[in-house]
This record gives C-alpha cells, structure tokens and sequence, in this order.
C-alpha cells in the first residue's frame, strides 16, 4: 500500500507542468489531437482513487480472488478509454487510431515487441543480475476459465486499454508543451507509475512503444509490439 500511496504521488508531481501554456508547432496528427492538460489531470485523479481502492479490496480480502484488483483496474481502463471515445462523438482517431499508415504498422509492431523483449532479457542481466520476478503477469496455468481471462487480458485487452489511455489520450498534451522527446520520456514514467512502480522492464517499454507512436502516428503500432511483447512473457511463463 506504501508502494500505491508513493506511485498516486509522484503521478500528481507530473501533472503540475500541464497547466502552462501550449506550444505551438509539431506534427498535425498530434498537434490536432482534443486532449488538454485538464482532461490529463481529470483522468489521472480518476485512475488514481480507483487503484487506491480496488487495491485496499485486494488487500482486505486477499484469499477471494488474489489478482482481482488488477482485472478491476483494466475494466476501469477501459470505461475511462470508451467515456473518451463517446465524449468525442465516437472518432478512434482521437485516441490515435487511424487508417494511415495501418499496414506498415501491423507488421512494424510485433517486430518492434519481439526486439524489445530481447533486448530487455539483455538489460536485465546485465545491470540487475536477472529478470525481475514481478515482470511476470499472471503465473503457471490454473484454473482454465480464469488463465483464459488472464491472457486475453494481457495479450489483447490490456494492450489496447492501456496505449490508448496512456499513448493516444496521455501523450498528445505532454508532447504540446514539451516536444516528442521529453513527452516519450515522460509518458513511459507515467506508464510506468500506473503500474505502481518505477521498473526497468515498465520504463524500457514504455520508451520504445513511446517512440514508435510518435515514428508511425497510428496507435496500431504500439498495440501490436505490446501484445506481442506480453505474449512472448506468457509463453515463456509455459515452460
């Protein structure tokens, strides 16, 4: 719970800056996109006190369903995406989906999932000793029904959910007062928090997803390397 209240916190220090003024300039995909620095604010303040209380159930209650606070949380995700999407009467491209540069996207994206696994394996020898065991999402298979729930969540629903609330909705304002790099930067910082701590395997990511949404413009992209990216964890958890 210490590690929830220190995560809330340092997500609040990173929304002080979206109050100042706009930049002009940049990209038009991006520069176009609705979002301001008080949708921002209003939607962390939203995850923020949903995570504090899905996880406070989680922790009263540990033995009913032990990770029923993080499929609670994706389903709040998702009511937060689809509020968006239904505020903006419906337009995908508001949340960076778009059909240009579609086709490139879906075969550049698991290419970029599959190296960046690879290259967090690297990583994490090399500076940490080994993987981190809370990278791991779910576990050896278990009750049929539920490991069904747990992959399509971490292959396809968690994927969609989380780039389009922290790349399509999140990004657009950090890049406008910012510029692409320190909004790639910050972004993965955020990403990372969301998952209630500062971890190697969260920030690596969460740059190269970053980065491959500002290369192509389409959110197809990172969703396509972050399914990947989660698949190869889940078959790797197979063995």
């Amino acid at each position: 719970m210490r590690r929830l209240i220190g995560s809330v916190i340092l997500q609040l220090v990173l929304l002080l800056p979206l109050g100042r003024k706009r930049r002009s300039g940049g990209k038009p995909f991006f520069r176009d996109q609705p979002w301001t620095g008080t949708t921002v604010v209003g939607l962390i303040l939203l995850l923020n006190a949903f995570q504090l209380g899905a996880y406070a159930i989680g922790i009263a209650y540990p033995g009913v369903w032990p990770r029923g606070p993080s499929y609670l949380l994706h389903a709040y995700l998702a009511l937060l995406v689809v509020g968006c999407v239904v505020w903006k009467k419906g337009a995908l491209r508001h949340v960076g989906v778009r059909r240009a540069g579609a086709g490139r996207a879906v075969l550049l994206g698991p290419g970029v999932g599959l190296i960046s696994y690879g290259v967090y394996h690297v990583l994490a020898v090399a500076l940490q000793g080994g993987l981190d065991p809370s990278v791991l999402h779910g576990g050896a298979p278990g009750r049929p029904f539920l490991y069904v729930l747990y992959v399509f969540r971490a292959v396809i629903a968690g994927p969609i959910i989380e780039e389009a609330l922290y790349r399509g909705i999140l990004y657009p304002p950090y890049r406008a007062r910012y510029g692409p790099i320190t909004a790639v930067a910050l972004g993965a910082v955020l990403f990372s928090l969301g998952h209630f701590e500062v971890t190697l395997d969260s920030i690596f990511v969460g740059l190269c997803w970053g980065a491959l949404y500002e290369r192509t413009e389409t959110l197809v992209a990172p969703i396509a390397a972050h399914s990947t990216y989660n698949l190869l964890w889940v078959l790797s958890e197979l063995r």
